[in-house]
């Protein structure tokens, strides 16, 4: 589900550690990833030719929403269920395409007839 457009930072790693009895880490990292953690980063990252920084200091003061731990247990749940049903609706789509190649090559090819 990352593909370049959606990446604010290409291989960036950040080691943050959450308080884990208020915010689990799997819920940072949903936050981080929304368009308002990308928004927050590129706005307060220091643009150089080939590299992009934020200190600790603009790292500590992003504003994370922080909901109640049953709600970021039922929003994990919910995400990886959209997640496999976006991986599933992928692998299908990759099928048709390559049945559809192949039917092209067919036609092309002159294996199947095409009535005039």
């Amino acid at each position: 589900m990352t593909d370049s457009k959606s990446v604010a930072f290409a291989g960036v790693s950040v080691r943050v550690r959450p308080l884990v009895p208020i915010l689990r880490s799997s819920c940072l990292v949903i936050w981080t990833s929304s368009w308002l953690g990308k928004r927050y980063f590129l706005l307060n990252s220091k643009q150089s030719t080939n590299l992009a920084s934020i200190n600790s200091g603009q790292l500590k003061a992003f504003p994370v929403a922080v909901p109640t731990l049953h709600e970021q247990n039922i929003l994990e749940v919910r995400l990886k269920q959209v997640d496999a049903i976006l991986a599933e609706s992928q692998h299908h789509k990759d099928k048709l395409l390559l049945q559809k190649k192949g039917l092209m090559q067919d036609l092309l090819t002159g294996k199947v007839s095409v009535p005039v």
